[in-house]
């Protein structure tokens, strides 16, 4: 993964149309252009809310959480599904 933290850098010229914000890394390399400010807080947002995510799943582990999430998934469950899908594994 890139490393944190990202920062949306504002909004860029891209055509006659309209244009995108651009979310960059340390040393500021581009990695996302995106079309809406919206979509570029929540992509720069993800390293923190991927770590968030992460120690809330270890707290649930530790006292053996059996929170509920409103679908019925367990939160432990709910919470390793989520980081898998944000790290890719399968």
């Amino acid at each position: 993964m890139t490393e944190a933290p990202w920062n949306v850098s504002g909004r860029q010229k891209k055509t006659q149309i309209g244009g995108f914000s651009v979310i960059t890394a340390p040393g500021g390399a581009a990695i996302a252009y995106v079309a809406y400010d919206d979509d570029a807080r929540l992509i720069a947002a993800a390293p923190e809310l991927l770590e968030a995510l992460k120690a809330i799943q270890a707290m649930a582990e530790q006292r053996k959480a059996m929170i509920r999430m409103p679908d019925g998934r367990g939160l432990c469950n709910f919470c390793r599904h989520a980081i898998a899908q944000a790290e890719g594994v399968k």
